[in-house]
């Protein structure tokens, strides 16, 4: 599925990287915590026979050196050190199968099979296919209108106004059901317009126009309810 224009759903694997050199790591750090851990059972040993020997004998003012504390003190932080060092490795274990964090499509790939990456290395672009947003601009007239204020967020109890999106698709025009999420916090200082973010749900599936979905990169027009006037007559 990782080709451009693929389709994925969530947890599909995209990209598996070679585990091999990674998996050596695992088994190299396993062994390290395995030693550190021998090690501090060897010194609480130890500190257990030190304190057993000083209390046969009568000595009370034992220093912390001969009863080895300090040893095992290091000798849990060893082992501590290795822990971490396990799941490190295993962190980058885990890391080298990429899995879709969402239903989507690939919009590009950077690599094929066979190629050498590294950390940072593009392996292509993917998008979600849950929503899609389409900013609108508006004018101060607009927001008038359609009684829409700045900062607005569409909540349960206060949803965004319904918007009807059209487009010319293949000679036919097509139309998608919108609703406004929110708008911007301010105007524009270049063009004077506050943008308003319409979201389409599953464009490429229940929100498409039987069957055509509201691809990414299409121009759309949007018509929206303004509000009800009561005072209004028809002339």
């Amino acid at each position: 599925s990782f080709l451009a224009g693929g389709h994925f759903d969530q947890g599909d694997v995209l990209v598996r990287l070679d585990p091999q050199d990674f998996q050596l790591r695992v088994v190299q750090a396993q062994a390290s915590v395995a030693q550190a851990e021998t090690s501090l059972s060897r010194e609480q040993s130890e500190a257990r026979n030190a304190k057993i020997e000083a209390d046969e004998l009568g000595i009370s003012d034992v220093s912390d050196l001969a009863l080895r504390e300090p040893q095992v003190a290091e000798a849990k932080a060893r082992l501590e050190s290795a822990k971490a060092a396990l799941r490190e490795a295993e962190l980058q274990l885990a890391k080298t199968v990429i899995r879709a964090p969402f239903d989507g499509r690939v919009i590009n790939k950077s690599v094929d099979r066979g190629a050498y990456v590294g950390p940072g290395t593009n392996l292509g672009s993917i998008f979600s296919t849950d929503v899609v947003e389409i900013p609108i601009a508006l004018t101060d007239r607009d927001l008038d209108v359609l009684n829409l204020p700045i900062g607005f967020t569409s909540t349960r109890d206060n949803p965004g106004t319904i918007v009807d999106l059209s487009a010319i698709v293949a000679g036919e025009v097509r139309h998608w059901t919108g609703e406004i999420k929110r708008t911007a916090s301010g105007f524009d200082p270049a063009t004077r317009v506050l943008y308003a973010y319409v979201e389409v749900a599953d464009p490429f599936g229940a929100g498409a126009d039987n069957g055509v979905p509201l691809a990414t990169g299409l121009f759309v027009s949007a018509e929206i309810e303004g509000s009800t006037s009561q005072t209004a007559i028809s002339i």
